[in-house]
């Protein structure tokens, strides 16, 4: 069974084939599956109109191929991430480049530094902004303070350079 759907978009008319392989459930004709026949010309025509991304979107829905994590909201990704230990967060953001953008903000590494550190001064929010929380985190303690002492050391200098 065929199912046509007609589109126009610049003033032409395309037409879609939509096969839809039907079942019987409890006497009623339900869509189980479906498939869509897309030559490469429609393609082109719907890339055009709608955008690449949609025309891919929309193929692999009909594919049966969901990518529910690429789609995730930014915050629940934070959220879910803030729980993984270290070692999985360096794997986990090797899978896409989303992840990788993910794992790396410094959104999340501000969050694991409040987590593993008892005390965040206002100094390492500061260098914090400098150098990004993450640095932050994988810097020993010693480091940690030669770096405040040095960008205390600068801002000193700046604001003797400014009373002059």
């Amino acid at each position: 069974m065929f199912h046509h759907m007609q589109s126009s978009g610049d003033g032409g008319r395309f037409l879609f084939e939509v096969n839809f392989e039907m079942c019987i459930l409890e006497n009623k004709r339900t869509p189980t599956r479906t498939s869509w026949m897309i030559t490469p010309n429609k393609a082109i025509h719907v890339g055009v109109i709608f955008g690449n991304e949609v025309l891919k979107y929309v193929c692999n829905l009909c594919q049966h191929q969901f990518d529910y994590l690429n789609r995730i909201p930014e915050g629940l990704l934070m959220y879910i991430i803030s729980f993984l230990e270290l070692e999985d967060i360096a794997r986990f953001s090797q899978t896409s480049r989303k992840f990788e953008t993910a794992c790396n903000s410094d959104k999340l590494w501000e969050h694991i530094v409040s987590r593993y550190c008892d005390t965040i001064t206002p100094e390492m929010k500061a260098l914090a902004l400098e150098v990004g929380w993450k640095e932050i985190f994988f810097t020993n303690k010693l480091q940690l303070q030669k770096k405040i002492r040095r960008r205390r050391q600068k801002v000193e200098e700046f604001a003797d350079y400014m009373t002059i």
